[in-house]
């Protein structure tokens, strides 16, 4: 009996030591674009120096784990030896941004869904960020700033701040459940595309390439 509390006394303390060995600061942003585009990066900072060194060896398997979750057309991991500190770089799919161009309104809108960025980032093989966990929070509920939404908490990593930042001429933007919601004016191409003057600009192109064909062809 005496040796049991022994081992479980132990195991306490190993797994005490395991997890705190696990601290770093996450700091995740994503970037939105007036052409509906989206950047995402997450920093993991702050790490202890055995949990670094294991995920400096991992890159490989942290990168695809990330595409696969996130469904990401690319991903790039760049590591700071000195700040012990990985970002990971990454562009969305279009599935997760949604655009819409309303010519009667003089609006683009652009939708960014927020639920696929609770999935769960393997750093190691015994440490791995919840991401699921961690933002338990609705977005509804993040801070409101000049051109977006944040989110800070503590964690048992430590620090862990979240943050869309919404296209610089975005005019106003809103949460609806989990969907945050940029209007800004309508781009230039959308413009030209919508303009009632296209069909007269693509006749005058299509008269131009005639004569000049014709001038190519018989002199």
């Amino acid at each position: 009996m005496r040796k049991i509390t022994v081992i479980i006394i132990l195991s306490s303390f190993i797994l005490l030591f395991l997890v705190g060995s696990a601290h770093a600061d996450i700091y995740m942003r994503l970037n939105v674009y007036d052409d509906a585009t989206a950047r995402l990066d997450i920093k993991i900072t702050n790490m202890e120096p055995e949990i670094y060194d294991e995920i400096s060896s991992n890159k490989t398997a942290i990168t695809a784990a990330v595409a696969d979750a996130i469904n990401a057309s690319s991903v790039d991991i760049v590591s700071n030896d000195t700040a012990r500190s990985i970002e990971i770089i990454c562009s969305l799919t279009d599935e997760k941004i949604d655009q819409e161009v309303n010519m009667d309104e003089m609006l683009q809108i652009i939708r960014v869904k927020t639920e696929w960025m609770k999935f769960s980032l393997p750093l190691t093989q015994n440490v791995s960020i919840d991401f699921a966990q961690l933002l338990s929070s609705k977005v509804s509920a993040w801070n409101k700033t000049d051109n977006g939404y944040i989110y800070t908490s503590t964690s048992d990593f430590g620090k862990v701040t979240f943050e869309i930042v919404g296209p610089s001429s975005a005019t106003s933007f809103y949460v609806d459940g989990e969907t945050v919601i940029f209007e800004l004016p309508p781009s230039k191409s959308d413009l030209f595309i919508n303009s009632p003057y296209i069909m007269l600009v693509i006749v005058i192109i299509l008269i131009l390439i005639a004569i000049v064909y014709r001038k190519l062809r018989y002199g």
